[in-house]
């Protein structure tokens, strides 16, 4: 769990209790029962407690899927349980106390990092330039906080010079995603759009990343042509 914000938290117990599905542990940033005053994050704290799933992950703590050559390793980079983020600046908007997570498999790098911003107007705080060093090139991002003109600032675009970024989107009446985030990460690679900003309809639709972790990597979207193949960097 990126942060408590309803829209990326609300849909986790329906997909973990659905028939079928089977989780066997749930990552999030910690705090207890009022550490956000929403009904949804009481509902997620309640179930995930007592079905004794959480596991509370600070900067520089590390998780892992399978083990051997199919080791996938995510390792936060950022993450704001105390009101401090990375590089130990002071964080108070939700979105900014999320966990910003580098994920590698083999020599493949990808970045997600919830809705966490990239400037210090109004109450947010750069937590973008203050993570982007250690996430370094990654070969897909998925682009911070739908795309919010507030967020993907240049030290962040141009240091994970991806050639594959990833809007999680639809209708909103934010203004997500911005048209200069969207030109910024288009000057560094393809661009995949879930959903359209207006009306919900899909663009790309679901997006999907396979990779051998070695050589190369392709991105393929389910409503589009659209496809993006590459090779894996060191």
């Amino acid at each position: 769990m990126s942060h408590y914000d309803a829209d990326h938290l609300g849909g986790i117990e329906p997909v973990a209790t659905a028939p079928g599905v089977t989780v066997g542990a749930a990552y999030d940033r910690g705090g207890p029962r009022t550490v956000k005053d929403s009904q949804t994050y009481r509902n997620y704290y309640d179930w995930v407690t007592s079905a004794g799933l959480r596991h509370s992950v600070e900067i520089g703590d590390t998780f892992t899927l399978c083990s051997g050559a199919d080791k996938v390793t995510f390792t936060v980079l950022s993450a704001g349980t105390d009101g401090t983020a990375a590089g130990g600046v002071a964080v108070t908007e939700e979105n900014d106390r999320g966990l910003c997570v580098k994920v590698e498999f083999g020599d493949f790098d990808l970045a997600t990092c919830g809705d966490i911003n990239g400037t210090d107007a109004g109450s947010r705080t750069d937590v973008e330039s203050a993570t982007s060093a250690a996430m370094g090139d990654v070969e897909v991002a998925k682009v911070n906080h739908h795309g919010s003109s507030f967020s993907s600032n240049a030290t962040w675009v141009n240091t994970l010079n991806a050639e594959a970024s990833v809007v999680s989107v639809g209708k909103n009446a934010f203004g997500h995603p911005s048209a200069a985030v969207l030109a910024a990460w288009a000057a560094t690679g393809t661009v995949f759009q879930t959903q359209s900003a207006a009306d919900n309809a899909m663009i790309d639709g679901t997006i999907t990343v396979t990779t051998n972790g070695t050589t190369s990597f392709q991105v393929t979207a389910s409503h589009s042509t659209k496809t993006v193949s590459g090779g894996v960097s060191p």
